[in-house]
């Protein structure tokens, strides 16, 4: 058996989207109840920050605001949008559509700095597993985050080949 310290050493080690990939996978393998508990336990977790995210909270979910985030190129733009789809309530459609819109827009490219792909992966593994995206909308930016990843180990190994 595989012993708890291990695997919380190998969660941490993982980006950000490979672990909320894979929360979102473990939590589509929980029951009902279960999924109730741990809601009420992150709702818990949450109230700690409260008051620090309020304001954000307001323009996450302020389809207006989000219109303006829409050069993903522009690092400060990217750590707004992965914040606002962490604050972002699960059933503001009209919120999700305005993001939809300006995630649909970007096309990824194989010249992208490490740290840029990372935050973008973050960017559209959130999007992507988050409810207030329709079906289709989760569709569409999951073969967008299928192409980056790709693009990011096509990079690579052209480099592995270069040297």
């Amino acid at each position: 058996m595989i012993s708890k310290e291990i695997v919380i050493s190998w969660f941490k080690s993982l980006p950000g989207d490979g672990r909320i990939e894979l929360i979102c996978l473990l939590l589509d393998y929980c029951l009902s109840s279960e999924i109730r508990f741990i809601g009420t336990y992150l709702e818990s977790a949450a109230q700690i920050d409260y008051f620090a995210f309020k304001t954000y909270e307001s323009t996450a979910n302020n389809p207006t605001d989000l219109s303006y985030l829409y050069l993903l190129d522009d690092a400060q733009v990217r750590r707004n949008l992965c914040l606002c789809l962490a604050l972002l309530h699960s059933n503001n459609r009209q919120a999700a559509a305005v993001l939809y819109g300006n995630l649909n827009d970007f096309q990824p490219s194989s010249s992208l700095d490490p740290d840029v792909q990372a935050e973008l992966a973050l960017l559209f593994t959130m999007a992507a597993n988050h409810p207030a995206f329709s079906f289709h909308q989760k569709h569409v930016l999951r073969s967008k985050l299928k192409v980056l990843r790709q693009t990011v180990t096509t990079s690579d190994l052209s480099e592995v080949n270069n040297n």
